[in-house]
């Protein structure tokens, strides 16, 4: 099941499999920008497509703002699903948590 959640400037995404959470994401509009954030799936339901869903739920509704530049950080993991979407890598980034 998906759930989608919307606030000013804001959309997020939830999908349910039994009532369990599966996955989720969000995406918020800056001026031109969306940026996407927190783009996750559970363990146990990884491999079977639902982060593409996830990402189609949020650009379908985000494109509803007329963003037209789209921006991700994406994990090491993350970043074969975002090139078979069709994002394009511009840069590594390094984040250090202290």
């Amino acid at each position: 099941m998906l759930e989608r959640h919307d606030e000013p400037g804001c959309r997020r995404v939830e999908v349910t499999f039994g009532g369990q959470p599966a996955a989720r994401g969000a995406v918020s509009v800056v001026g031109d920008f969306a940026v996407y954030d927190g783009i996750e799936t559970e363990q146990e339901f990884r491999r079977r497509g639902l982060a593409s869903f996830v990402m189609r739920a949020l650009t379908a509704a985000v494109l509803e703002d007329d963003v037209r530049i789209g921006l991700l950080m994406a994990t090491t993991d993350g970043r074969e699903l975002y090139s078979f979407l069709g994002w394009k890598q511009l840069a590594d980034v390094f984040i250090l948590r202290g």
